[in-house]
């Protein structure tokens, strides 16, 4: 049986309950092991005692029990009838082992500080020994027996008492008495033992004695300071001057007594020079600020007024020294009108989003010239996330907006007839396009090259060549009308749009205008030049309705103009379609040229006009036709850009030199690097940077080897597009970007800015010109000053003479490709100049 409080305590409702909770799997192991126990006690006749044991109640619960168990004498032969009773313990042992714990804790604490007062007295000891700044103990009780009496004598000023009796210092300073002195005081002082330096502190010419210090110490320790920091210009026992930053300080346990006085000294000489070359660098900064045309400013956001402008700054904005703007609208004024909107609206947005800003804009100053100024800015916030302070940078950028406004012109126009270049006439005819189809009219494009302008450069010069092109652009001005517009496409032709045509024909009058002016003779020089022009016509809508069409279709009648002969025009016509034909015959051939490995990649050395040696190699792409022999690129490239065909073409060319070069490094030639043209489709139709890095990994050729070519001209058509960031991720990958063909296209600063380029290549026209042509030689000068100046290498390609390669190596030239050091080759005559190259 069980009482109603045995049940309650178990959590059982019955005695069946309970019984049946202590059978089989549902007892714990720790109550059978209690079980056993008092099993073994009753066979060996102890019929009472007490036991502990977990047990598991019916909610699952595990408490810990003190169990008493008595077997009464009437039942001992039979084991009838055991009582228990039963107590909960849980608790109780719970806090027992608490608080055994606890002591434990403690006692491992007491243990653990006792150590760690021992280790600190060790590691004072360790570091008093070993530190490297020097630290010596003192006894100063004498010392403040001695300013207590004066004290007590009525003296308080002890700096003005030591300077009207230095006698009493000096005795002061025999009263210290040295306890004890580090290595590092021995090395810095450069004594060879404690009693040295002790002899050396105390004398007549000792460290204590030397100049004021003694004294101001003194006098601060006399005042209730327990700690004196100084910074004084010391000498050695060598008589070397250091400069010496010490401090000198009371230890707490001896305050009252001064008997324990510890000063650690540090050598700053050092320090201070690398101060003074801080100070000397500021001052250079500011230099560099004004050379550069760089102020700053600072403007107090809750007061609205600028409390800082350098002198530079003030120098930019033309006002007079110490001069600050007091409010917004004061700054306002000064701004150029057209800007003023800008400049609010820019501003106002930075403080409505908390940031920084950069701007340009134009100022109109106090004398009133105008500038251009480039702003940067950052917002300074408060805890609570308001603005309290602007602070910015302003660089006059004048010179450099007017040689980008110059270089825009350039972009658009032909430096030499000042004429539109064949960017803006390509951006005029699709405007002029545009116009015609909305007003369902025709227009017509004159494509026209002079003729024998050869012979004038080859006879008369360059010189007369040059005048010859500017009065035929002057000419054709003065034929056309105001709506028309001509551009210099390149070299000796010329182009025109003719717009709002009642009839096709009448295309006809302009371009014999055109043949009857251009045929007059212009005296150049004294010379009387004779020219001419043969023209092709193509006509909006009946010839093409895209400016790349109408351009091909007069070019195809200006050739047919000129099989017929010179001062002609010809209009395009269905006839002309069988050379489209024949173009579409030149892409079949193409397409299976890729096939049948028609393909040759020949290399022309690039040279470092420093040494004289290749140090890469451009790789150009030749077409070995079954049929027709080598077939020109200029003719199937063209060709393949249109078609499509240069992207599988493009790729080829690029596995093939990355293969090569790396081929090259491994046979143990001079590593070199392999430059590959893209075409702009490359960029637009191509995972070019996924391709390249394929490439590169299959080949094993290392990115800094691999340089990519783009166009002048595709910079500037391109620089809008997906082709910026391609290039961004190519550079990122360590490759080099190059532009080719630098010069023709004008590409201004601004451009050359956005594009990750490396290198700049100098075109052949302007190069082979340097020795006759002073234009020539002043753009190539240029080109290569800007080119370095933006921290980017310069090629200059189509070098033919040495008088070329001299100019160029005299105004550094990074590199030279040309005729001079050896024409395109293929991969065996190659390795042959590298070997040679290797052995001499």
């Amino acid at each position: 049986q069980a009482s109603n409080a045995n049940l309650d305590f178990f959590g059982a409702t019955s005695l069946e309950e309970l019984a049946n909770s202590s059978r089989g799997a549902l007892v714990l192991p720790e109550e059978l092991d209690a079980f056993v126990e008092v099993l073994l006690a009753f066979i060996e006749g102890r019929w009472s005692g007490d036991i502990e044991s977990l047990d598991d109640r019916m909610n699952g619960t595990v408490i810990t029990l003190r169990t008493l168990y008595i077997m009464p004498p009437a039942n001992r032969d039979d084991w009838s009838r055991v009582i228990y009773m039963l107590e909960d313990i849980t608790e109780r042992r719970r806090a027992e082992e608490a608080l055994s714990k606890a002591h434990e804790v403690l006692e491992i604490r007491v243990e653990e500080r006792t150590h760690e007062l021992r280790e600190s007295e060790a590691r004072f000891r360790d570091l008093f020994e070993h530190s490297p700044i020097a630290i010596w103990e003192e006894d100063y009780s004498a010392v403040k027996t001695m300013i207590d009496d004066l004290k007590g004598k009525g003296v308080s000023d002890f700096s003005r008492y030591f300077d009207q009796h230095p006698d009493a210092l000096r005795d002061m300073v025999d009263a210290i008495e040295i306890l004890d002195v580090n290595q590092a005081t021995l090395d810095i002082y450069g004594a060879a033992s404690k009693d040295e330096f002790m002899r050396f502190m105390t004398g007549p010419e000792g460290r204590i004695a030397q100049g004021d210090f003694p004294g101001r110490e003194f006098a601060a320790l006399a005042a209730g300071e327990t700690r004196f920091a100084s910074e004084d210009v010391v000498r050695t026992l060598d008589g070397t001057e250091i400069v010496a930053y010490s401090i000198t300080h009371i230890d707490d346990a001896h305050k009252d007594s001064w008997s324990r006085v510890i000063t650690s000294e540090e050598d700053i000489t050092e320090r201070k020079e690398v101060e003074e070359a801080l100070r000397e660098s500021e001052t250079r900064l500011a230099e560099a600020c004004r050379i550069a045309k760089i102020g700053h400013w600072a403007w107090d956001e809750k007061e609205d007024r600028q409390v800082y402008c350098s002198v530079e700054g003030e120098r930019i904005f033309g006002v007079p020294p110490g001069a600050v703007f007091a409010s917004f609208d004061e700054l306002l004024a000064m701004t150029h009108p057209d800007d003023r909107e800008r400049v609010k609206t820019t501003m106002n947005q930075a403080h409505e989003d908390r940031t920084g800003y950069e701007m340009e804009y134009r100022i109109i100053r106090p004398d009133g010239e105008t500038r251009f100024v480039l702003e940067n800015a950052e917002v300074e916030l408060d805890e609570l996330g308001d603005i309290v302070r602007t602070i910015g940078t302003v660089q006059d950028i004048t010179e450099r907006k007017e040689a980008e406004q110059w270089l825009e012109h350039l972009a658009h126009n032909d430096t030499l007839t000042g004429l539109p270049n064949r960017n803006l006439f390509q951006d005029r005819l699709e405007q002029a396009l545009a116009n015609a189809q909305r007003h369902e009219q025709h227009l017509a494009v004159h494509f026209l090259d002079l003729n024998r302008f050869k012979e004038v450069n080859d006879i008369l010069g360059h010189a007369v060549g040059d005048k010859l092109l500017k009065a035929v652009g002057a000419t054709l001005k003065g034929v056309v009308r105001n709506t028309d517009s001509v551009a210099r496409f390149g070299g000796d032709e010329f182009t025109v749009i003719q717009t709002e045509l009642e009839n096709p024909r009448d295309a006809a009058v302009l371009a014999q205008k055109i043949i009857d002016a251009l045929g007059q003779p212009f005296q150049l020089d004294g010379h009387e030049v004779r020219t001419g022009a043969t023209i092709g016509v193509a006509v909006y809508p009946n010839d093409g309705t895209e400016v790349g069409e109408l351009l091909q279709n007069a070019d195809f009648a200006l050739y047919a103009g000129k099989e017929k002969g010179q001062n002609t025009y010809e209009f395009f016509d269905a006839e002309m379609r069988a050379a489209l034909v024949a173009r579409k015959s030149l892409e079949e051939d193409l397409a299976r040229a890729l096939e049948r490995e028609e393909f040759m990649v020949y290399y022309q050395p690039r040279i470092a006009l420093a040494s004289g040696l290749i140090i890469g190699v451009e790789a150009l792409v030749r077409w070995n036709h079954p049929e027709r022999g080598i077939v020109s690129p200029g003719e199937f490239i063209p060709v393949a850009e249109t078609s499509g065909l240069i992207r599988p073409l493009g790729e080829w060319v690029l596995r093939t030199a990355c293969a090569d070069t790396a081929a090259w490094r491994e046979a143990g030639l001079p590593p070199l690097s392999v430059a590959v043209n893209l075409s702009a489709a490359q960029f637009h139709h191509t995972d070019l940077v996924g391709l390249v890095s394929q490439v590169l990994d299959s080949s094993g050729l290392t990115p800094g080897q691999l340089e990519l070519e783009i166009t002048e001209t595709m910079m500037m058509n391109e620089r809008d597009t997906k082709v910026v960031p391609t290039l961004r991720r190519l550079r990122d990958l360590g490759i080099q970007i190059s532009i080719d063909d630098f010069g023709t296209g004008y590409a201004s600063l601004t451009y050359l800015r956005q594009f990750p380029v490396t290198k700049v290549k100098i075109d052949l026209s302007f190069v082979q010109g340097i020795t006759h042509d002073p234009a020539d030689k002043a753009i190539v000068e240029a080109v290569i000053r800007l080119g370095h100046g933006l921290n980017l290498e310069v090629t200059a390609e189509g070098v033919e003479t040495e008088e070329q390669a001299a100019l160029l190596k005299a105004w550094n030239s990074d590199e030279a490709q040309g005729y001079l050091f050896s024409r395109p080759v293929p991969t065996d005559e190659l390795i042959a100049l590298l070997e040679v190259q290797a052995s001499t």
